[in-house]
């Protein structure tokens, strides 16, 4: 993608999706272990949910455009 250009679609969903799933990890690990949950119930959590606020921010990208 140039830097002058306009974002694609298939860029904001990846970019939208690895943000927020970096962040929901980053934040629910600890919480999931400070509850006493295993990494294996953490993890996919984290991972699922990062992926729906992730589509539901492309959905708002491409209705603002």
């Amino acid at each position: 993608m140039s830097s002058t250009g306009p974002a694609t679609p298939r860029y904001v969903i990846t970019m939208a999706t690895l943000i927020f799933t970096i962040a929901f990890l980053v934040i629910g690990l600890p919480a999931g272990y400070a509850l006493g949950w295993p990494w294996y119930a953490t993890v996919p959590a984290c991972l699922v949910a990062g992926a729906i606020v992730g589509a539901i921010a492309y959905k708002g990208w491409k209705s603002s455009q």
